[in-house]
């Protein structure tokens, strides 16, 4: 099956056997695509405004990170100098669904950037002000996608910010303490439960019901009384300072009723706090650092700007710097901490003083406290660590590492109850329950009952599969299974066991130590062996051979698993082809001790140092023809000479010597020659035998 990509990253889904050999590559470019979806950012300068109808585009492409800048979490645009005006900015392709960070640098502070997708379409871009970042959604909607600010009527139930708020319309639930100017470029009007006081902005009047509150060149400031009783200040037309209240000790504005003081409304404080209630519960209080809410704040568009500026959401502010909290508990507890990033009810809720960890889903990275480095996403991912240099994608991936480290889980409860270091899992429940480490586990279920194993390798569904009990669980090391359901019976301390082939060694009983086999299928009825290589589809029990339960075999199997060569325990060696394929003009086969093996040959091409022999007639009567039967057949009787007498007859060029110098073998062939010498010396006497015999009839 060809591979597919997904739709809104471009991550390349390799197909059923796609990519044989180079699947590893692909899954870490894989990787290393989503790590640059999740953290990525680019900076890109722009050399041209663009149009609409032919904007500058921000692609991603397919399977690389080549040509891939719209795939970046963060994207920052900048020029080399002004442009002379707006920017137009698309995202390609037009089906991808995505949500990008998107800061505006370009030179001259009226240089907008328009970012859309698809077909340009006024009513469906968006526009990033000059000096502003924005988060804006893609909705890969095609030639009429649309694309929003992801925070565009967005609810916050708390909200702490130290910049400025552009607002195209603001709406407040609660108190609002605006420390610094508030700008009011349009009317705003400001609604209580009988009274309404609105800004107009033509005539730059504030009025509340019938009395009005003035400034400018003619009234500068007035205080009236209303005619419902109500007292209203004006300062002097000819005064030259302005209005100020002080004071020396807290300041307080209350609510009187029934002419005593009721409840307090703002309150300042001498060491410079000041404090806005509700109720008389206090909703904002300004402090060293900043503003801290209590409650909801209600926001169509929210911007936080300024060096070291901070956002926590529905949790206890951070004492930490640069720290990121959206969530109930998300952040939760006092920390020194910085650069953390929490998404999510609970996310990130333990953190003291740990650093640079993402978190994001509902009970994500619960745990961490004091580690570092660490990424999560999804429910539950991570959410029992506290270790470093962990990643988890997929709900409780990764969700019980206490201090494990550098663990990457990708997949639905990958790693899940993992407590080691340095494993891999990649694909739904692989790599489960490892207490072991640097152990790689790729597919649905593979190594998914693991144990105290450390350096075990399992790719395919259901591979190294392991079981649910505790001592079959896989506790052995260096166990390697590439293929479906291979190794997928073994567990226990079994180590060093490699099959490479779908179903391959899927029998193999735990503990059970150093097989290999390579090929769909191979040595898959093997239940106990130890020791054993198969080469081929060969199961282990098929024709002229059952190795079930054997140890130290060696098996070479054709494509239908038919055995054709094996060395079995006691290193003998089978060829069963090589009986029935007989010559009557083929050369002889030769053995040596290190159980090499040769043709036989007698040209002269072959030879050098020839001479004649001088053994003959006398060493062949020096030697002594036996019968014998062999230790390993005593059932066959069978003639030959012994190696022994033949050295000590002086016949060594026809004795094979083992490895030590000791006589083994006789090379009965190349005997041939002494037996033609001792003939040739025996046709010689004969000759001259004859001769005398002539002689004697003669006389």
């Amino acid at each position: 099956m060809a591979s597919t990509y997904t739709l809104n990253n471009g991550i390349q889904l390799i197909g059923t056997g796609d990519q044989s050999g180079t699947w590893g590559d692909t899954t870490n470019v894989n990787l290393q695509l989503i790590d640059t979806a999740l953290d990525g950012q680019v900076l890109i300068t722009l050399s041209a405004t663009g149009t609409s109808g032919a904007p500058n585009d921000l692609p991603i492409t397919d399977g690389t990170a080549a040509n891939s800048d719209g795939r970046n979490r963060l994207v920052i645009f900048n020029d080399g100098g002004d442009l002379g005006g707006n920017a137009y900015v698309r995202l390609t392709p037009s089906d991808a669904e995505k949500i990008v960070y998107i800061r505006n640098n370009l030179t001259g502070s009226t240089r907008d950037l328009v970012v859309f997708q698809g077909i340009y379409n006024a009513s469906n871009d968006y526009i990033v002000k000059n000096g502003n970042t924005a988060i804006v959604y893609f909705d890969g909607a095609g030639s009429g996608a649309v694309a929003a600010n992801v925070f565009d009527s967005a609810q916050f139930d708390a909200l702490t910010m130290t910049g400025p708020i552009n607002a195209a319309t603001l709406d407040l639930s609660s108190t609002l303490d605006v420390a610094g100017t508030a700008t009011f470029t349009g009317n705003a009007s400001f609604e209580g439960s009988t009274k309404t006081m609105a800004w107009n902005s033509a005539s730059s009047k504030l009025a509340m019901d019938s009395a009005v509150l003035e400034w400018g060149a003619d009234t500068r400031f007035a205080i009236y009384r209303s005619n419902t009783g109500k007292t209203y200040f004006k300062e002097d037309v000819n005064a030259t300072y302005g209005l100020m209240f002080a004071s020396d000790g807290p300041m307080t504005f209350a609510n009187a009723e029934g002419g005593y003081y009721n409840q307090k409304r703002i309150e300042t404080i001498k060491d410079g706090a000041v404090e806005l209630y509700h109720n008389a519960v206090k909703k904002i209080e300004t402090t060293a650092t900043g503003v801290e809410v209590a409650g909801k704040v209600v926001a169509t568009s929210l911007e936080i700007d300024g060096a070291g500026a901070e956002l926590t959401l529905d949790a206890n502010f951070p004492i930490g710097f640069l720290n990121v909290g959206v969530g109930l508990g998300s952040l939760n507890f006092s920390m020194t901490g910085g650069r953390n990033t929490a998404v999510g009810s609970d996310a990130l809720s333990a953190v003291t003083d740990g650093n640079y960890n993402t978190s994001v889903g509902y009970h994500s990275g619960y745990a961490i406290s004091g580690g570092d480095y660490n990424s999560f996403l999804g429910y539950y991912a991570g959410s029992g660590n506290s270790g470093f240099n962990n990643t988890a994608v997929g709900a409780r991936a990764l969700d019980a590492v206490s201090t494990g480290i550098s663990n990457a889980a990708v997949g639905t409860h990958a790693l899940g109850s993992c407590t080691g270091s340095g494993n891999v899992g990649v694909g739904s429940a692989a790599g489960q329950n490892f207490t072991g480490s640097n152990n790689v586990a790729v597919g649905q279920n593979a190594a998914t009952y693991g144990g105290s194993g450390t350096s075990n390798v399992a790719i395919g569904n259901d591979s190294l599969f392991g079981s649910t009990l505790t001592a079959s669980r896989i506790n052995g090391n260096y166990n390697v299974a590439v293929g479906y359901s291979s190794l997928s019976s073994t567990g226990g301390t079994a180590t060093r066991n490699t099959a490479i082939g779908a179903e391959s060694l899927g029998s193999l009983i735990e503990d059970k130590d150093y097989n290999t086999a390579l090929g769909h299928g191979a040595g898959y009825a093997i239940t106990s062996g130890e020791k054993n290589t198969i080469l081929g589809p060969f199961s282990g029990n098929q024709t002229r051979l059952d190795m079930r339960t054997l140890n130290n075999h060696v098996v070479l199997s054709d494509g239908d698993g038919l055995p054709v060569f094996w060395v079995d325990n006691n290193e003998d060696v089978y060829i069963p082809g090589v009986y029935s394929n007989t010559s009557a003009s083929a050369a002889n086969v030769y053995v040596d001790s290190t159980g090499g093996m040769y043709r036989s040959t007698s040209s002269l091409r072959y030879k050098e140092n020839i001479e004649e022999s001088t053994h003959g007639l006398s060493e062949v009567m020096a030697l002594r023809s036996v019968t014998y039967t062999g230790k390993n057949n005593p059932d066959v009787v069978l003639g030959g000479l012994i190696a022994e007498e033949v050295h000590s007859a002086g016949l060594p060029e026809f004795v094979e010597y083992d490895g030590e110098g000791r006589p083994d073998a006789l090379h009965y062939g190349n005997m041939v020659a002494l037996c033609v010498k001792a003939i040739q010396e025996l046709k010689t006497e004969l000759d001259a035998a004859n001769l005398k015999i002539n002689e004697l009839l003669e006389k």
